[in-house]
C-alpha cells in the first residue's frame, strides 16, 4: 500500500491495548467446549467441514491449536455477538474514485452461542447443530431494493444453505452461489469473494485449500478503532478515493495467529493462496493477503473490529478490501452508525442475550422469505 499509494498512505501507530476481553460465561464455555469438541475424521481425511463431540452452549472450539482447520475453526466461532439486527452501509470504490454505496438490514444470529433452551426449531433439519444464520434486505441502489436473502448453516453441513426473494418475481429460489467458496460476495460487484469474508471463512463443504498453521508473531494490526463510530464521522470522511481514510484507523502491535492456506492439486479457486492473520486474543480475522494463480499479490484486506464494555464483547464495525490489481475497494456492509444516519434509523442492536432476538427466525428459512410477498 505504501508503494502503490505513496502520497495518501500511511499508518498512525499507538501503543498497544489490549482489550480484547469477554464475559466470564464466554471462557466457562470455552473450558467445557475444549473439553469435548474433535474436528470430525472426515475433515482430516477428505476434507468435509464438520465437528464432532460438540456441547451446546458455545465456547471457542480449539484454544491450543495444533493446526490450520482448528485455527479456522476458532474464527469460524468466534463471538461476535449472538444476535444482530441493524441497518448496514458497503462501498463499492472504483478505480476514479467513484463510489457507489449499497445499504441493507441485516438480520443474524449465532446458534452456535446459543443457551440449548433458545434454541430456534424448524430453521435447519433436526438432529443437526446450526453455526450461523445471515439475511439482507438491500435497501439501495434503487434498482436492488427489496431483494432479500436467508440461510444457515451447521456443523454438520457447512454449506451455506440460503434463498433468495426476488421481488419482480415474488418468488423465492435456492440460491447456491451465495456463500460457496470463492463465489462473490453479496451486493460486492464482483470485487470480493466469500473466502474472503471476515477476512477468512469456509464457504463451502468441501474444504480446496491445505491450511497450514504458521504459528504466532507479531504485527502491526488494526485495533481500538473507536474513531470509526465517532459522532460526526460519515461516510464521506471513511471512504477515500483510493482506500480507508487512514487518519481514521489506529493500529497497535499485537500477536497474531498466522495461517497460509495453498490451493490443493486438482481444485480450483480464484485464490491459489490465502494468508489470514487472527487476533491471538478474540480468534477474529484481523487481515489477509490473497494471491492469484500466478502467485502476483492481488487482494488484501483489513478489519476494524469494536470493543463493546458493557457487557464484554467484540464486534466487526467495518472492513477494507483491496485489489491491488485493478485499483479498485471495497467494504463490506458493516458502519452502522453511518448507515442508521444516512437512511433515518436507528443505531445497531448486538446482543449476548440468546432469549431476546426480536425479530422473525424464520427469515433465514424459504417459508419465511415468502411471507414477504410484496417489494
Amino acid at each position: 500500500m505504501f508503494k502503490q499509494y505513496p502520497d495518501t498512505y500511511r499508518m498512525h501507530v499507538y501503543p498497544t491495548h489490549r482489550t480484547g476481553a469477554y464475559e466470564p460465561w464466554v471462557y466457562e464455555a470455552t473450558l467445557r467446549q475444549a473439553k469435548s469438541v474433535k474436528i470430525c475424521p472426515d475433515q482430516l481425511s477428505k476434507g468435509h467441514v464438520c465437528l464432532i463431540d460438540y456441547v451446546k452452549g458455545g465456547g471457542i472450539p480449539f484454544p491450543i491449536p495444533k493446526n490450520g482447520d482448528e485455527v479456522s475453526w476458532n474464527h469460524m466461532l468466534s463471538l461476535r455477538g449472538v444476535w444482530f439486527n441493524q441497518i448496514v452501509l458497503g462501498a463499492l470504490v472504483d478505480s476514479l474514485g467513484g463510489r457507489t454505496d449499497v445499504i441493507s438490514k441485516s438480520k443474524m444470529i449465532w446458534p452456535w452461542w446459543f443457551k440449548e433452551k433458545d434454541l430456534p426449531k424448524g430453521i435447519w433439519p433436526s438432529g443437526e447443530m446450526g453455526t450461523f444464520c445471515d439475511s439482507q434486505e438491500l435497501l439501495q441502489p434503487p434498482r436492488s431494493a427489496g431483494l432479500v436473502f436467508g440461510g444457515c448453516n451447521t456443523i454438520e453441513n457447512f454449506d451455506f444453505q440460503v434463498y433468495l426473494y426476488l421481488p419482480g418475481q415474488r418468488r423465492v429460489r435456492k440460491a447456491p452461489e451465495i456463500g460457496f467458496h470463492d463465489s462473490p460476495s453479496f451486493g460486492s460487484d464482483g470485487q470480493r469473494t466469500v473466502a474472503s469474508r471476515w477476512m477468512e471463512y469456509f464457504g463451502g463443504r468441501e474444504e480446496r485449500h491445505n491450511r497450514k498453521l504458521i504459528g504466532r508473531k507479531e504485527l502491526l494490526v488494526p485495533y481500538n478503532n473507536f474513531k470509526l463510530a465517532l459522532n460526526g464521522v460519515g461516510p464521506d470522511q471513511i471512504f477515500g478515493k483510493k482506500h480507508i481514510n487512514q487518519d481514521l484507523v489506529r493500529y497497535e502491535l499485537h500477536r497474531v495467529w498466522v495461517m497460509d492456506a495453498e490451493l490443493k492439486p486438482g481444485q480450483r479457486h480464484l485464490y491459489k493462496r490465502h494468508v489470514t492473520y487472527y487476533d491471538e486474543d478474540t480468534w477474529e480475522g484481523l487481515a489477509f493477503e490473497a494471491y492469484d494463480n500466478s502467485d502476483r499479490l492481488w487482494r488484501i484486506g483489513e478489519q476494524y473490529l469494536m470493543y463493546y464494555y458493557e457487557p464484554k464483547n467484540v464486534a466487526i464495525y467495518g472492513d477494507s478490501q483491496v485489489d491491488l490489481l485493478n485499483g479498485r475497494y471495497t467494504t463490506y456492509p458493516y458502519w452502522y452508525r453511518q448507515a442508521a444516519k444516512i437512511v433515518n434509523g436507528k443505531d445497531p442492536e448486538i446482543s449476548l442475550d440468546s432469549s431476546t432476538v426480536p425479530f422473525d427466525m424464520n427469515i433465514f428459512t424459504p417459508q419465511g422469505l415468502r411471507s414477504l410477498g410484496t417489494r
